[in-house]
């Protein structure tokens, strides 16, 4: 999440117009809420898929050795 700030911090402060940084901004938010990373539906309906996802994005850092293990058993 830090990463996207940063990012974002940085077209901000970038230059350029204001209108068009706004808009460049705007896209690449609604871009990134799309992944698992950083938006989750938390439903147990939809545990399994959402980890998938989280795998398939390679963001399962956070999660215990167990639960990797078991999502990537090799």
């Amino acid at each position: 999440m830090q990463k996207l700030l940063d990012e974002y911090a940085a077209i901000i402060a970038g230059a350029g117009n204001p209108s068009d940084k706004f808009w460049m901004l705007e896209e690449r938010l609604l871009n990134d809420v799309r992944h698992a990373g950083v938006y989750v539906e938390r439903r147990h309906s939809t545990m399994v898929e959402t980890l998938f996802r989280l795998l398939v994005e390679k963001n399962l850092g956070g999660f215990s050795d167990g639960l990797r293990h078991w999502i990537l058993p090799c």
